[in-house]
């Protein structure tokens, strides 16, 4: 069984909400346990080039997305990994000098 960070709390639903809060910003992906596709959701304080980064657990990229000059909100992306073998993942937001990272668990 797995369990998911949920600000800071671990929870023995796979099911949940996978969630971290870093300086005001907020990143997460729901489902958090998926077979195909997830929506990354993360939040901006100030104006910033976002680079949106798809990892193995062992750090081997497998997937960038850029974004450029995002105002200050909330964004949605929706990450396919049905390409993917089963397995655990890790998606990195990069803004400015912050960097947000979730864990996504593909069955």
């Amino acid at each position: 069984m797995y369990g998911v960070l949920i600000k800071g709390v671990v929870s023995a639903n796979p099911l949940a909400v996978n969630a971290v809060k870093t300086d005001n910003r907020n990143i997460s992906s729901f489902p958090a346990l998926t077979t195909g596709k997830t929506t990354l959701q993360y939040g901006l304080s100030n104006t910033s080039d976002v680079k949106i980064s798809l990892m193995t657990i062992d750090g081997r990229l497998l997937k960038t997305i850029r974004k450029s000059n995002q105002a200050p909100d909330i964004y949605r992306e929706e990450l396919d990994l049905s390409a993917f073998p089963s397995g655990i993942y890790l998606c990195s937001v990069v803004s400015e000098n912050h960097i947000q990272t979730v864990r996504i668990i593909k069955k």
